[in-house]
């Protein structure tokens, strides 16, 4: 039964009796309001699934287009905020410690992102804290409609009433997880866990790819250095400057440094520097 129809008389009217016709014509619009009823609910299902799957999308392509680890992240978090209009945050966990990759950024300029994103590291500085360093430590996923009432939950901010969080996991380890917020109470269901779960799978993946590439360019950044460093060491002959002002540009490049200094020590002098970039003499 999808609806339900009552007619009744006006108290100071005076009684009607209702005819078969009447109980036909009652049960046409019954019908027809049925049929408003679940072709409602089919588009606002329909629409629901199509959302979803462009979620898992923009997942999948962050996995594809996109090298920087926190750049995969934060295009994660800002498709569940956009699409799904929950508040969420992405946290790995480093040297046994909880890193935060990404931030909602929905409403915020630059600079009052980054001293929100600041402001939540704090809160969560070991994987002892909050929501998110319990699954971590557990592997499981945790969702709760009265987050206030939750012992593990840490306060950032007030107006929200229900948390939910998963873990990442690659090849059966854990190694971060996604946190979702809402301003609702039981603004979570066990489909939308479900949901958030897959995507973290997929999260992983796509997070470790990053890395992956990052650490590749690394060190073909640095070996790309050092062989130029090799290179002009069997070219020089008595420039030593030369050769040590190169070692230190090729140096810095590979480390994405801008500051740095070469000291040698001579017997004349003690030890003095001989190739310096951006430090004071």
């Amino acid at each position: 039964v999808l609806t339900a129809f009552e007619l009744a008389n006006d108290d100071k009217a005076p009684p009607r009796k209702y005819s078969k016709a009447d109980l036909e014509l009652l049960s046409v619009f019954a019908a027809t309001a049925a049929g408003v009823v679940y072709n409602t609910r089919l588009f606002e299902e329909t629409r629901q699934r199509l959302v979803e799957s462009e979620l898992l999308y923009q997942a999948s392509l962050s996995s594809s287009q996109i090298h920087s680890i926190r750049a995969v992240a934060q295009r994660i978090v800002d498709a569940i905020e956009s699409l799904m209009g929950w508040k969420g945050s992405l946290w790995i966990v480093d040297a046994d410690k909880p890193v935060l990759l990404a931030y909602g950024s929905k409403g915020m300029s630059g600079n009052e992102h980054m001293v929100e994103i600041e402001r939540v590291k704090q809160l969560i500085r070991t994987l002892d804290d909050g929501i998110v360093g319990w699954v971590y430590r557990n592997g499981l996923a945790l969702r709760t409609g009265e987050v206030k009432q939750n012992p593990f939950y840490v306060v950032a901010d007030q107006d929200v009433e229900s948390e939910m969080c998963v873990p990442m996991k690659l090849g059966g380890k854990t190694i971060g997880c996604i946190n979702v917020e809402s301003k609702l109470r039981n603004a979570f269901s066990e489909h939308d866990e479900r949901l958030l779960m897959t995507l973290a799978n997929q999260a992983g993946g796509a997070i470790e790819n990053a890395r992956l590439f990052e650490e590749t360019r690394r060190r073909a950044g640095r070996q790309s250095a050092l062989n130029t460093i090799i290179m002009n060491a069997t070219r020089a002959s008595t420039d030593l400057e030369g050769l040590l002002n190169t070692t230190l540009d090729q140096t810095l490049k590979a480390f994405g440094l801008d500051m740095g200094a070469i000291w040698i020590t001579t017997t004349q002098h003690g030890i003095k520097p001989v190739a310096t970039r951006g430090v004071p003499p």
